[in-house]
């Protein structure tokens, strides 16, 4: 809770020990190394103490990967459009979307143009980090795997409404699963629009 009695969502992700650089290699800092005396003869010593494990490196932010399928054209920034794409097939994939460790939960935070913020910031704000296209066999694989791998199997679809981008639509699935504590597979059925008033005859 906050001062205001607000539920906060507050998790601690960590980057794991062994991508620091530990790990194997200090097992093989403990294995007895051989070294020859003046007269030639081989002794063996011990190796160097290794230095104590360094403890795991707490993040400003958690990573949740989505899953996603949209109708419409990939634009140039390998995000979607609020086009229909011409061939009129489904197109899916992964998106990895970054959620701070301390926020109100339900807030989809942004940076807001009248205070100057224009960077997308990880450690404040939820963004999109990835778009990870997928060929549909590959895509249903791994969909299957995260559902089998939740006791539950269970999926959360999440179909938004309109004048949403495909950017916030990921946005707000990986908000969604990650304040509700979801440990199924999170999926976005995204058909962005134009993102316009004066798209919206387009849109409809």
């Amino acid at each position: 809770m906050d001062p205001d009695g607000i539920p906060v969502a507050i998790g601690i992700p960590r980057v794991p020990r062994d991508l620091l650089g530990h790990g194997p290699a200090l097992e093989m800092a403990l294995e007895e190394t051989v070294a020859e005396d003046r007269d030639g003869e081989s002794t063996k010593r011990a190796a160097p103490k290794p230095p104590a494990p360094t403890p795991d490196i707490p993040l400003n932010y958690s990573i949740v990967r989505i899953f996603y399928a949209t109708d419409r054209a990939k634009g140039t920034d390998g995000s979607y459009t609020g086009s229909r794409g011409s061939d009129e097939q489904l197109s899916f994939g992964t998106c990895d979307v970054t959620i701070p460790r301390d926020r109100r939960m339900g807030v989809l935070e942004s940076p807001r143009w009248w205070k100057f913020e224009f960077r997308k910031n990880p450690n404040k704000y939820i963004t999109l980090q990835k778009v990870n296209e997928l060929p549909a066999s590959d895509f249903f694989s791994m969909l299957h795997d995260c559902v089998t791998a939740d006791s539950n199997r269970s999926v959360l679809v999440f179909i938004h409404g309109f004048w949403v981008s495909f950017e916030d639509a990921t946005r707000r699935t990986a908000q969604l699963s990650y304040d509700l504590g979801f440990k199924g597979a999170p999926v976005l059925y995204s058909w962005p629009s134009a993102g316009r008033p004066t798209g919206y005859l387009t849109d409809e």
